[in-house]
């Protein structure tokens, strides 16, 4: 399985966009636990969808623009992103079996290596997230699941 790619089809690239500019949307400040991770949701589905274009390469530059845009240590977006996309390879085969129950399932063991991911890189840099609140995004993330993945369906329709 090689999951390297040097080709990112412009539907990939324009979801991501859309994703990248949902997590840049100003939020109030007691809201912002509650935000979706979309970049790593849509991450998630083009994995699932079409693995073969979308891999470790990938995962890895759209989180790289990620820790740019949001100001973070740079790479730290980029590793989480690797992790989870290969985890996601993993599964792809299987998730198509899987029930939408399973697959929220999937999502949430996903979006959770994600961020703890993010979580174990911010306190090595000795600013760990505080409170139980941070892990909110994960279960926002697998509630979003369904209507995002169902919206992401349609618009690959319609981009054929």
């Amino acid at each position: 399985m090689r999951l390297i790619r040097g080709e990112i089809p412009f539907k990939v690239l324009f979801s991501c966009f859309l994703a990248w500019m949902l997590v840049l949307m100003p939020l109030p400040e007691k809201l912002k636990w509650i935000r979706p991770e979309w970049v790593t949701l849509v991450l998630i589905y083009w994995t699932f969808k079409k693995p073969k274009m979308v891999g470790l390469f990938t995962g890895w530059w759209v989180g790289l623009i990620m820790d740019i845009l949001q100001g973070t240590l740079l790479g730290q977006h980029a590793l989480a992103m690797v992790l989870v996309v290969y985890f996601a390879h993993k599964l792809h085969h299987r998730l198509r079996a899987f029930t939408p129950l399973q697959q929220a399932l999937v999502v949430l063991v996903l979006v959770g290596i994600g961020q703890l991911c993010l979580a174990l890189v911010q306190w090595q840099i000795g600013s760990p997230p505080k409170g139980m609140l941070y892990w909110g995004s994960t279960l926002t993330s697998v509630l979003i699941w369904p209507v995002l993945s169902h919206f992401l369906n349609y618009y690959e329709r319609k981009a054929h």
